[in-house]
């Protein structure tokens, strides 16, 4: 069983993608549903939240050693290769990515985590928002090709925007 001072890892899985998940298959079934969950490094235990009303409710399940996440200096590098090859790919197709989202203030992490970690994050959470919103129109593309090519890169750079928020706050308790 997974004690309080494990390390334990954000993992944002999608269909498809499961992230560092590696199962049992509730585990991963229940995770995807969510797009989310907390594994405990060392395996055996994993969070899943569930919404009950306004409240957020955890179950636990069983869960086996998760994938190591990457560094979170790897995670960043990923990040801006895969914000640059979008771009590059968005602007030879010359379609938008789409209307730019409003900014807000995203949660912040909590104390104990440094500076570095807290722009990841934030970096992160921004372009997740900014391909979130983007993915909602077609960006006038004028073909099919254009259409899955940019919705293409733009899922790229959110899956990476998604581990690399993971890497960011993923933590050891006492040091970030």
């Amino acid at each position: 069983m997974a004690a309080e001072r494990e390390r334990w890892l954000l993992v944002l899985p999608g269909p498809g993608a499961p992230g560092a998940l590696r199962g049992p298959e509730p585990l991963n079934l229940a995770a995807i549903a969510a797009g989310q969950a907390v594994v405990a490094a060392a395996g055996g235990l994993a969070l899943v939240p569930f919404r009950v009303g306004q409240a957020v409710q955890w179950r636990a399940f069983p869960a086996a050693r998760p994938v190591s996440p990457a560094t979170p200096y790897e995670a960043e590098r990923a990040l801006s290769e895969a914000v640059l090859a979008a771009g590059y790919t968005l602007q030879r197709l010359d379609v938008a990515a789409g209307p730019r989202p409003r900014q807000i203030a995203g949660p912040g992490l909590p104390p104990g985590y440094g500076a570095r970690e807290q722009a990841a994050a934030a970096r992160a959470l921004r372009l997740i928002t900014a391909c979130d919103e983007a993915l909602r129109t077609d960006g006038r593309s004028i073909s099919s090709f254009e259409v899955m090519s940019r919705e293409r890169e733009l899922r790229r750079v959110r899956a990476t925007a998604a581990e690399a928020l993971c890497a960011a706050v993923t933590w050891i308790n006492g040091a970030s």
